[in-house]
């Protein structure tokens, strides 16, 4: 943008836009405002800006139908801003150069010295169109599945998706971590030493709270607690004495223990 005419920022905004979108740089210049559904966030690729004899034109997107891509959080409010720049008028041009005109990748390149830029940022070998395979990657490292990928890409086929895709170092390092995790034993649960004295004490403890009186788990320093076993660990859960079975906080620690440990049933008077 510093390095444009007048600074233009619609410069930076194309170039946002085109990275979180994995759109090429034809679809962004082709965008209406009335593509956008800010309902559900998403954007329906209609058109694209080609160059052609007659000078630049609009055509119908390069896989000859349209589809549909997510508009992410993190762009939605340059979206808005743009929007309001054309009035909301459905068939405004969402982006465009400084004097109206249409976006070209040269176009994009020329404008901002684009080679230069780059290069001074230690990308010297980022091109415009290196924006798609950033949003692909992106949303490809966060999880999104391959298929999906190539439907937001409108790619004909996953071979031609994967070739967009490029992992970081630290996407390679945790796929080398990740196998050791799974192949490595599970560790062996801890058993509270006062786990077997809370069973073999269970009818004690529902004597005491027939009483109203709190109960001292043995080498325990919590009092008045209900104790609870369930599938994935021991739950303690304050009570109220006067109404036994009641929980009285949402507080709450967890302890886990053995599966084949014999378990109690609920302690609290049903």
């Amino acid at each position: 943008m510093a390095r444009s005419t007048s600074a233009y920022p619609g410069w930076g905004d194309v170039v946002i836009f085109a990275s979180c979108t994995a759109a090429r740089i034809g679809e962004v210049s082709g965008v209406r405002t009335g593509d956008i559904d800010t309902g559900t966030w998403t954007w329906t690729l209609r058109r694209q800006t080609t160059p052609s004899p007659g000078g630049l034109v609009d055509k119908g997107t390069k896989g000859k139908r349209a589809r549909k891509a997510p508009i992410i959080a993190e762009v939605r409010e340059l979206v808005l801003r743009r929007m309001e720049t054309t009035g909301e008028e459905p068939a405004a041009r969402l982006f465009t150069g400084p004097r109206g005109g249409r976006i070209t990748t040269a176009v994009l390149r020329d404008a901002t010295h684009w080679d230069e830029v780059v290069a001074n940022l230690g990308h010297e070998h980022l091109r415009r169109h290196d924006l798609r395979h950033t949003g692909l990657t992106r949303m490809a490292d966060a999880g999104v599945p391959i298929h999906v990928l190539r439907k937001i890409a409108g790619h004909g086929s996953l071979t031609t998706t994967q070739r967009y895709l490029h992992p970081d170092l630290r996407a390679v390092t945790d796929a080398g971590t990740a196998p050791s995790v799974h192949l490595r034993p599970p560790r062996a649960r801890v058993v509270p030493k006062w786990f077997p004295a809370l069973v073999d004490q269970r009818q004690w403890m529902i004597d005491r709270w027939k009483r109203g009186k709190p109960v001292t788990l043995e080498n325990t320093p919590i009092d008045g607690l209900c104790p609870t076993v369930g599938t994935t660990g021991f739950d303690l859960r304050p009570l109220d004495p006067q109404n036994v079975g009641v929980d009285v906080s949402a507080r709450q620690t967890t302890y886990e223990t053995e599966p084949n440990v014999r378990r109690p049933e609920r302690c609290a008077l049903t």
